[in-house]
């Protein structure tokens, strides 16, 4: 365990995750106000008294792969404070995919909130998290209600929105998906290992699009 305490590390997460989006909203675009509008949220969080007991899912193990090349990419400070807090969250998963997209899948996917569904501090407006996807595995298109940004740290995935053709993004782009905008991911020899921030109807969750 950590010497620095839970506060602070809770602490450290937060306003790096803030400054970023500041910064990265500084530079303008069509997601600088969603941007905006997450780091103002994130000032406003206070480290949470009660802590719930930590929660590890098999998926977690990409999370480990891939941090020490997450560390060294343009969010390494990003990655560093959310590692030095990752003992004490919570990995979900949509339990909804199991039937749908199967065992393999569950297995090798996993997703931890600092802000949000399940995450350290609970909000109806935000959800601020660290996402993994194992090598080799389709998310297939999917949509929400939420409007959604993804920062990758490292990996070699392949993204979609609105059914255009997959190509990869490099470490710290941004992968801006409206709300209800269809999109999707391949993984292809490293895993997926991003940041991620959705704003709007955060407790409703994303539905695949059959067919």
């Amino acid at each position: 365990m950590s010497a620095v305490s839970f506060a602070d590390r809770f602490t450290t997460a937060r306003d790096r995750t803030a400054a970023f989006c500041r910064a990265r909203a500084a530079e303008g675009g069509a997601e600088a106000p969603m941007l905006q509008g997450i780091a103002a949220e994130l000032a406003r969080l206070s480290p949470p008294e009660k802590i719930d007991p930590s929660h590890r899912l098999p998926g977690c193990r990409h999370y480990e792969s891939s941090l020490p090349e997450a560390l060294r990419g343009p969010l390494g400070s990003v990655a560093e404070a959310f590692a030095a807090l990752e003992p004490e969250m919570r990995w979900v998963q949509t339990e909804g995919y199991r039937e749908k997209l199967g065992e393999t899948y569950m297995a090798n996917y996993a997703y931890t909130n600092l802000v949000g569904w399940k995450g350290l501090v609970p909000h109806e407006r935000i959800a601020c998290g660290i996402f993994v996807i194992g090598p080799g595995q389709h998310y297939p298109d999917h949509h929400h209600a939420a409007e959604e940004i993804y920062f990758p740290f490292c990996g070699d995935t392949l993204w979609s929105q609105g059914g255009a053709p997959a190509g990869r993004r490099a470490p710290g782009s941004s992968i801006h998906n409206l709300p209800w905008q269809r999109h999707e991911m391949t993984t292809v020899e490293t895993p997926l290992f991003v940041l991620y921030c959705w704003r709007g109807a955060v407790n409703e969750s994303a539905s695949l699009i059959q067919g």
